[in-house]
């Protein structure tokens, strides 16, 4: 009984201290709030995830939001948000990533792990996916939506959000049944507004690791210590009894 005890507090401690690792990996860091320009010159400039000052379009129905190209940088303004279990890989991470595979105890190589597009749910891949929820633009209509947690949280508290500007992203007609099993009614989804500043995420993506993993690590010395005492005091109560 106590060794079974032993290997599921090991376990317990693992299986948590990697949850918390993929979890400040996936959500953390936070670009600043810049407010950004139209360049009326025409230079390439890629505003993606900051905010407008009024210079970009803003759509607030569905229909106006489902014309748009693919190219232009626009706003939405929302109302409702709605969360489903679908995921989309991030715009900064490659379909295809290098990673460390273990081959023996001593020894390990690099393989390429493919990332899909869209997945639902799964831990080993959360890192490399950010959640998209379908928003209520003001006309009622829906849309599917990758934002920021702020934006996520004011929306969940009633508020109506000008959201940074993003960009208009299709999907694949798997996703659009996805969507039109998620949706209240408000107009077929078939495209998503994508509103991360992948520029920044890109730059930072060492800086949000590196916490990440030393956040897993207190979380590891937290869990291991209370689980150990936790243990020791089981223990301890089996000794008295014998």
């Amino acid at each position: 009984m106590k060794t079974i005890l032993k290997y599921s507090v090991v376990v317990i401690v693992a299986l948590v201290t990697y949850g918390s690792y993929i979890y400040f990996a996936s959500t953390g860091g936070s670009p600043d709030e810049v407010t950004f320009t139209k360049n009326i010159n025409g230079a390439v400039v890629d505003p993606l995830g900051k905010l407008s000052d009024g210079s970009f379009d803003n759509y607030v129905t569905a229909a106006e939001f489902e014309l748009r190209p693919e190219t232009e940088f626009l706003t939405v303004t929302a109302s409702d948000i709605k969360e489903t279990d679908l995921y989309m890989r991030k715009g900064w991470v490659g379909a295809t990533i290098a990673v460390r595979k273990r081959v023996s105890r001593r020894r390990s190589r690099a393989v390429d792990k493919h990332i899909p597009r869209y997945a639902k749910f799964s831990i080993t891949e959360r890192k490399y996916m950010v959640p998209i929820y379908i928003i209520t633009l003001a006309d009622g209509g829906e849309v599917g939506a990758t934002l920021e947690s702020k934006y996520v949280s004011a929306l969940k508290d009633g508020e109506t959000v000008t959201l940074p500007i993003g960009n208009r992203v299709d999907v694949s007609p798997e996703t659009e049944e996805f969507f039109a099993k998620k949706s209240n009614g408000g107009g077929e989804i078939t495209s998503i507004y994508y509103s991360l500043n992948d520029e920044w995420y890109l730059r930072n993506s060492a800086t949000v690791d590196n916490n990440a993993i030393m956040y897993a690590g207190a979380v590891f010395l937290v869990m291991a210590g209370l689980l150990a005492l936790f243990a020791r005091k089981l223990f301890q109560s089996d000794e008295d009894e014998e």
